[in-house]
């Protein structure tokens, strides 16, 4: 069952993680997406236990990171864009959303 509490009802799933190693490896070939997959793991538990959602399900995520590369990550993390295009997706949903301020003006 994708919603186990019933059709029209929200479901509110919540995750936490710590993005890595409080200091980085000394060496650069040490960095690797493992070292830093705590994320992923938050949100793919958060996501089975809500019944095997998927960022498809989700109508709204609310996601911060005083760190911009923590924050491309999160959005890579929980399956808004495949990893490695977080940027890219970023950049997309600032596009569209100037465009609607400039298209809608105060009507937003």
């Amino acid at each position: 069952r994708r919603n186990m509490w019933g059709p029209g009802i929200p479901v509110i799933i919540g995750g936490g993680a710590f993005a890595g190693p409080l200091y980085p490896p000394e060496n650069p070939a040490d960095i690797t997406d493992s070292l830093y997959a705590s994320c992923r793991q938050a949100m793919e538990r958060a996501y089975a236990s809500a019944g095997n959602l998927s960022a498809k399900d989700i109508h709204f995520f609310g996601l911060y990171d005083c760190f911009p590369i923590c924050l491309v990550r999160a959005i890579e993390a929980c399956g808004l864009a495949s990893p490695g295009k977080g940027g890219e997706y970023l950049q997309s949903q600032y596009e569209r959303l100037m465009d609607a301020i400039e298209r809608d003006g105060k009507n937003l």
